[in-house]
């Protein structure tokens, strides 16, 4: 209870932050912060957070940014899947290995993205869509995780299985 309690504020303060406005050439550049932040759930408590939870997350990530009903529901649930298929070869990496590990993922993401989007996109801007936040929630991946995880001893929150 106490987990489902921090994991559910933790992605809503992702959710804040990465609503935030930006000025526009920062804005191609804006990581993935709540997918990051579920990310990071799914790989310290697989058994727990999954697929439904992260298609919940992307439902949360279309009402938030006004995309169409589903686009991030189908989005984050393939990234999830992909991503609980090979959590155990990430959590034994260490931090910068992990971010260089998440980089397919994200680019996965952003490339259903953009092909899921209407109308013509020029070769530099669909480039630019997709290696900016690709980059960007890459650097971003070390510290993040660094923070989550001190929130999580804090609290006491361990792995079971039951």
């Amino acid at each position: 209870m106490k987990s489902d309690i921090l994991v559910g504020l933790s992605v809503l303060l992702a959710f804040s932050v990465y609503m935030l406005p930006l000025p526009g050439w920062a804005m191609l550049a804006r990581p993935e912060l709540p997918l990051l932040v579920y990310l990071y759930w799914v790989l310290s408590m697989p058994h727990r957070y999954g697929i439904i939870i992260g298609a919940l997350v992307g439902f949360l990530q279309d009402i938030f940014t006004g995309a169409f009903i589903g686009t991030h529901v189908v989005l984050y649930a393939v990234l999830v899947a992909s991503f609980l298929v090979a959590y155990r070869q990430v959590r034994m990496q260490s931090l910068w290995w992990q971010a260089l590990t998440l980089v397919p993922f994200l680019l996965l993401l952003q490339c259903l993205r953009l092909a899921l989007q209407a109308g013509e996109v020029s070769f530099h801007t669909a480039l630019a869509f997709i290696l900016l936040p690709t980059l960007s929630s890459m650097l971003i991946w070390p510290w993040l995780m660094l923070s989550l995880r001190a929130l999580r001893r804090y609290f006491n929150i361990v792995n079971r299985f039951f």
